[in-house]
């Protein structure tokens, strides 16, 4: 998988149809969860870390199954990460680097931490990592062609 950072902003129209009515799903089991990553593959909607009430970052990763309307859970991240840069490329996903806990609450720093997640496996094998002056949360993350692209 090519790594490929670099700037670029675009906007869309969000369709009339999609803004129309909301309708209330199964909760999160962990409660209040924020600072989170979201992803979809297939029929499962994923949330990756994130902060949960207290402060601390979670190695959690929840699965919401849009078929089931059922919460479960994949492998834990090999760190905690909050504003975790994702994507899903080839069946998996694919975390690069984020923010992690300080000593402390709601103090946070960029990671280099990379990791890739097999659904086959349900496992999360460490890669190689951005450098450390690409390191940052809250990037936007795609894939074009099959290259993951950081937006920072």
């Amino acid at each position: 998988m090519t790594l490929i950072p670099f700037l670029l902003t675009w906007a869309a129209a969000v369709p009339a149809a999609l803004a129309e009515s909301w309708t209330v799903l199964a909760s999160i089991p962990t409660g209040t969860l924020r600072e989170h990553t979201t992803v979809a593959l297939g029929t499962q909607v994923i949330t990756i870390g994130g902060v949960v009430t207290g402060g601390a970052t979670t190695k959690m990763v929840q699965v919401y199954d849009t078929s089931t309307n059922k919460w479960s859970r994949f492998a834990d991240l090999p760190v905690p990460i909050n504003h975790g840069n994702v994507a899903v490329a080839d069946g998996k996903i694919w975390l690069l680097g984020g923010l992690t806990n300080t000593s402390a609450a709601y103090t946070w720093k960029a990671t280099t931490a990379a990791a890739v997640y097999d659904p086959a496996t349900n496992a999360w094998t460490a890669i190689e990592g951005l450098s450390t002056a690409l390191s940052r949360g809250a990037s936007a993350v795609g894939v074009y062609n099959g290259t993951i692209c950081t937006f920072a």
